[in-house]
């Protein structure tokens, strides 16, 4: 009886132990897959910054003041290349470029939005500001993107990243932003997810039956 007793709590233990290292392993891989998905959209969006924000023209772009302007060539050239790469990357949910302001907050000079009802003038001021832009917009030297996904007014999850726009002295007349649409990403770990889960029952069912 003690024996019988003896194994059940060794073949319990044993069951318990690797359904801690099946835990363990199954939650690691998950987060090493998610991480690096992540990162994978955070490079990409990168790029896409480093990529864009030469090509707008800091000349074109500080001539840019008033909603009128918008019918002027100087508007349309640095717009055209936003929609450039707006056409060319169906992950853009929006990009636009932004100027800061004496009191701290930041205009709209040029946006790109799928959503015409949704557009902005030049001008209006932006009421999203995520903490890249809080932090260091009027300072901002180099491309970055934000480390976490935010949540639109449409409900929409985004990666936010943003460059600066300098003129030929090195001094920042814009900032060039761009949300990338994050809901592939997360279906993506939606489904990592449900696989990591599932492996787990798998392993915690044959160290029952075992």
């Amino acid at each position: 009886m003690f024996r019988w007793n003896l194994s059940i709590k060794i073949v319990a233990a044993y069951s318990g132990l690797i359904a801690l290292m099946a835990g363990i392993l199954t939650t690691t891989l998950y987060w090493q897959f998610r991480t690096a998905n992540q990162q994978a959209m955070r490079d990409r969006l990168l790029d896409l910054l480093s990529l864009t924000a030469p090509e707008i023209d800091s000349d074109y772009h500080s001539l840019v003041v008033t909603p009128k302007d918008t019918s002027k060539p100087f508007y349309k050239i640095n717009l055209e290349e936003l929609k450039t790469v707006q056409a060319a990357s169906k992950d853009v949910n929006r990009i636009y470029t932004l100027r800061p302001q004496s009191n701290g907050k930041y205009a709209f000079v040029l946006d790109v939005y799928p959503t015409s009802k949704s557009s902005t003038f030049v001008g209006q001021i932006a009421e999203n500001v995520t903490p890249i832009l809080s932090a260091e917009g009027n300072t901002l030297s180099q491309p970055k993107v934000e480390n976490d996904f935010v949540q639109n007014t449409e409900g929409k999850s985004l990666l936010y990243g943003y460059a600066p726009i300098e003129d030929q002295f090195g001094r920042l007349e814009g900032i060039l932003a761009i949300e990338l649409d994050a809901t592939s990403v997360l279906q993506y770990e939606k489904i990592a997810a449900a696989i990591a889960l599932g492996l787990f029952v798998i392993i915690l069912a044959l160290t029952v039956i075992m």
